[in-house]
């Protein structure tokens, strides 16, 4: 009875897994965008500060290309993070990297929280990520959208043109940010029935828990415009401009 009484009454650990395995191939240049500098920093430490400061974050673990594990170490020690207990080597594909990420996360339990995070979104708030951590305690998985401003078309091919097929209503629609975020038993029932499959399908993780989890409700939580991945040179400037203007 103390036993069942004692892991009753555990706090669930939040996990933050920050992505940072992309090349940046559309930012141009040798150097990974989430290792350019912006505002006195580097992109990637902006966004790991974010989960650091947070009062809901337990542990940070930061996924990343293999040539760049020696450059993260030295940042966590120059920026003495507490939180980042793990440093792992990401994959070439986006849910490689979760899949890395959640190699870490093996004695946690099922109930525990994950949000995995982009690095190149430096700009996260502590509204988002509080909003995305409260939301967990009522559901299993959930994700952080805006409303679209633009009319979305759906487009097809015919006869080598491409045309407008459908125009869906933009009150129903939302542009996805990150975190996504999960109890760390349904994404990795997701991945792990994904992984029997001989070609998985390539998407984000909320897109992974639809597919293989299609019985989980995904909840939707408010995102932010600030909340936008640095993508292109010019997102670096403007990323600037908002720091500068105390809008972070």
């Amino acid at each position: 009875m103390e036993n069942i009484s004692y892991f009753c009454n555990m706090k669930n650990r939040t996990i933050a897994a920050i992505l940072a395995g992309g090349t940046g191939s559309r930012m141009g240049g040798e150097c990974p965008k989430q290792f350019l500098p912006m505002a006195g920093r580097k992109v990637i430490e902006w966004t790991v500060d974010a989960f650091e400061r947070n009062a809901n974050v337990d542990e940070i673990i930061i996924v990343v290309l293999e040539d760049y594990i020696s450059a993260v170490h030295t940042l966590v020690e120059s920026n003495r993070w507490k939180k980042v207990t793990n440093i792992v080597k990401g994959g070439k594909e986006r849910y490689l990297s979760t899949l890395a990420a959640l190699s870490a996360c093996e004695t946690c339990a099922p109930t525990d929280k994950i949000l995995i995070h982009d690095a190149a979104r430096p700009l996260i708030t502590q509204q988002i990520i509080d909003a995305v951590v409260e939301s967990l305690d009522n559901c299993s998985a959930v994700a952080v959208g805006v409303p679209s401003i633009d009319t979305i078309w759906q487009v097809a091919s015919t006869g080598g043109n491409t045309v407008l097929a459908q125009i869906p209503n933009r009150n129903q629609m939302r542009c996805a940010q990150t975190p996504q975020a999960f109890h760390m038993g349904i994404l990795r029932s997701a991945y792990r029935q994904a992984l029997q499959e001989k070609d998985i399908i390539p998407t984000d993780d909320c897109g992974m828990v639809m597919h293989y989890c299609p019985q989980t409700e995904i909840h939707v939580v408010d995102g932010d415009s600030r909340n936008f991945k640095i993508t292109y040179p010019e997102d670096i400037k403007k990323a600037e401009l908002l720091f500068s203007t105390g809008e972070k």
